[in-house]
């Protein structure tokens, strides 16, 4: 053998090692933490962020991640977020940058693994979610975890992902990573059936209405781009509904809103009083803190019946609360580079498919829950980048069997 076929044997070796570390290293970071029932195991997976994110820092300057232009608002936004609490709310540092440091090493590693096979990541990153699902749906079915009391003495269920609402975070986002990965051949539909089923089960069983409503949205949504095909059109509409939901924030005394929510939605305008939080957290946004924000988690002000909230169960209004102007700007620069990829993806319909019934389905959801710090929104930014890619769909093929009489 050579002396350069030595070294191309050596760098296809390396890449598999770098490739496989950064499975296993998803595999750690992506393990849901905020399961109460066991806090040693949280506890050690909030030390792991830390090795976790010192290898996604290895392969950021050695893969030259930091040079993706695509990348540039989040790595804005985790500076934001880190600077708004050291400033406002030092007392919760510690927790920003272990969730900083999660979304770092998801963001950079879901770049690097795609950049180097899309097709495997897809399965991959499909896996882990699928099976965190299907453990979640048998967290429920056969209570693994015991439950606990809420700061307000209030008895809650404990499941893989934490309480029953925990999963308003993950369930669309896994839909998607499934859908991605199905529509390239890469994962088989058994396994699809099952993550989505258990899934749906989990969310009607415990009746969490934002994620029925974000399935309702989301099969709507799919349904429709088989019909309306203009990525223009589906552009301009998601701008809007940011738009209704910005104004549907700041006043929803109008007859528009009423109409739609208790008329058509048959809800009432305080969406189970999660707009008195609203208006709460509107109310103390003054000086300052319009710049700064209270941080990431900052004390407990926001009070609904009994009990008293530190988030004001908007996904929108709480980048403004936590992080001020500067939070927010960048969170809707980052929402509307997810937009402009609708135009892009062209070789894969049904994956064009998926991605804007996802992508409506949670901002939608965002209107009464968060999911920005879960990770999972920050591996369907990268992956929305991929998308354009990758090639068009081709049927799995089927085998017939003849019998000859």
């Amino acid at each position: 053998m050579t002396k350069s076929n030595n070294k191309f044997s050596l760098k296809i070796n390396l890449l598999n090692v770098n490739y496989a570390i950064s499975v296993f290293v998803m595999i750690v970071i992506c393990f849901p933490i905020n399961n109460q029932a066991y806090s040693a195991l949280s506890n050690i997976l909030r030390i792991a962020a830390f090795p976790c994110a010192l290898w996604a820092a290895i392969i950021l300057i050695r893969e030259k991640v930091f040079q993706k232009k695509w990348l540039i608002p989040m790595w804005c936004f985790f500076a934001v977020m880190l600077l708004c609490t050291a400033l406002m709310n030092m007392s919760s540092f510690q927790g920003s940058l272990i969730t900083v440091l999660r979304m770092f090493t998801v963001t950079v590693l879901t770049d690097y693994m795609m950049s180097k096979d899309k097709y495997l990541t897809l399965r991959w990153i499909a896996c882990i979610w699928g099976v965190l699902m299907i453990l979640e749906a048998l967290s429920m079915i056969l209570h693994f975890f015991p439950g606990r009391v809420s700061a307000n003495n209030v008895p809650l269920n404990n499941y893989l992902f934490g309480i029953r609402v925990e999963i308003n975070e993950f369930l669309i986002y896994t839909i998607a990573f499934l859908g991605f990965a199905y529509y390239v051949n890469k994962i088989g539909r058994l396994f699809s059936i099952l993550v989505i089923v258990g899934g749906i089960y989990f969310v009607i069983a415990e009746k969490v209405s934002t994620s029925i409503t974000g399935l309702l949205v989301f099969v709507a949504v799919y349904i429709a781009t088989k019909v309306v095909k203009s990525a223009r059109a589906w552009r301009i509409l998601i701008i809007l509904l940011i738009a209704f939901i910005i104004v549907f924030i700041i006043d929803r005394n109008t007859r528009v809103f009423e109409s739609f929510f208790v008329g058509f939605l048959n809800k009432d305008l305080t969406l189970s009083g999660r707009t008195r939080l609203w208006e709460q957290a509107l109310s103390q946004m003054k000086g300052i803190h319009w710049l700064f924000g209270y941080g990431y988690t900052p004390p407990k002000a926001l009070h609904l019946n009994i009990s008293v909230f530190n988030h004001p169960h908007n996904q929108y209004l709480q980048m403004l609360y936590n992080f001020g102007i500067p939070g927010f700007i960048t969170y809707m620069v980052i929402l509307f580079n997810q937009i402009k990829q609708i135009r892009l993806i062209k070789k894969n319909k049904q994956i064009k498919s998926v991605y804007i019934a996802s992508l409506i389905a949670t901002l939608v959801i965002c209107i009464s829950s968060r999911n920005f710090f879960y990770l999972t929104a920050q591996i369907y930014y990268v992956l929305a980048y991929y998308l354009p890619e990758l090639d068009e769909y081709k049927p799995r093929l089927k085998v017939k069997l003849k019998v000859r009489g």
